[in-house]
């Protein structure tokens, strides 16, 4: 029961997707006695170390909720080739260089674009 419950942590914290999920049950529930490995094996080998694939954006309100959304990368650089002069970005009043950001877009390289000083709005690339 133990291996099912971190499958689908798993599959929340968005480290394996469904369908990788579904593998992992069907490959632990054929099998009675499963190695204790086989969940750790599965993400080791199925681990995303290659190009960032979504831009997340995470927001802290005043009052200390947290809201925080992923934005394929495939749909900003269709939504950019669309329209290139009408993407612009404003976070508490400072307008954040778009090019710059569609530059490392395109280069998919994982990791933090743009935090603001108080890091109540973080841009990242995951």
């Amino acid at each position: 029961m133990d291996e099912k419950l971190k499958i689908l942590e798993l599959v929340r914290d968005g480290k394996v997707n469904p369908e990788q999920g579904l593998e992992l049950l069907d490959a632990i529930g054929g099998s009675a006695g499963s190695p204790p490995q086989i969940v750790e094996n599965f993400v080791e080998l199925h681990a995303d170390k290659g190009e960032a694939r979504h831009l997340r954006i995470t927001s802290l309100s005043s009052k200390g909720n947290k809201t925080s959304f992923n934005i394929p990368l495939g749909v900003i650089r269709f939504a950019y080739s669309l329209f290139p002069n009408s993407l612009h970005f404003t976070i508490n009043n400072r307008h954040l260089d778009v090019e710059e950001l569609i530059e490392k877009i395109y280069r998919a390289e994982k990791g933090v674009v743009y935090q603001d000083d108080s890091e109540n709005v973080v841009f990242e690339l995951v």
